[in-house]
């Protein structure tokens, strides 16, 4: 019996070898040759953790098992450090190059579409305002944004374009894309 588990335990540690290899070079194969290396890319964080345990247990158990396991180990090292976020942070440099192209992609939810307010209340600074600044500050070359709403000719809504272009921002291209059904007529396809 402890010959049958010893048997399993090895073929298990050999079955996470293997899986920690490919997920380990996932960030060379491109998933257009092997598509499902993309899984396995996803689960690295959770791989790594396991072959690390096992690598462990086996420095005790199976030795030369262990000592494989070792040298695989660093066969990773792409993939923790993309994972964790291990890089070296590069510091936000305010100034740009005229050879530089900056852009900037935000989730701006519609940018909160508030109503009028008055400037002198402390209630004027709405996030809006914030977000606005921040591209200022930021001074993006190009900005892409998701959920962007611009409320054109409306008596209460204050429109995002006018302020957009106040900050320099005066060419746009909005994308109006719809999901239609194709149940009512299969035909014009």
């Amino acid at each position: 019996m402890k010959r049958f588990f010893k048997t399993a335990w090895i073929i298990l540690c050999i079955a996470l070898i293997s899986v920690y290899i490919i997920s380990s070079l996932s960030t060379f194969i491109p998933p257009s040759r092997f598509s499902y290396i993309s899984l396995l890319s996803i689960g690295f964080p959770y791989i790594l953790p396991a072959f690390i345990l096992c690598c462990i247990i086996n420095l005790f158990t199976v030795r030369k098992l262990g000592y494989i396991m070792l040298i695989v180990l660093p066969t990773g090292y792409f993939n923790t450090v993309n994972t964790f976020a291990l890089r070296k942070e590069i510091p936000w440099q305010s100034h740009k190059d005229a050879a530089t192209l900056r852009i900037m992609t935000w989730n701006v939810q519609g940018f909160i579409n508030y109503l009028h307010r008055n400037k002198s209340t402390p209630a004027y600074r709405t996030a809006r305002f914030e977000m606005l600044e921040t591209i200022h500050a930021y001074d993006p070359d190009i900005i892409c944004f998701q959920e962007y709403v611009n409320i054109e000719n409306a008596k209460r809504r204050i429109p995002v374009k006018r302020q957009l272009d106040s900050l320099g921002y005066k060419y746009f291209f909005c994308s109006n894309d719809k999901i239609k059904s194709l149940t009512k007529n299969p035909a014009a396809l």
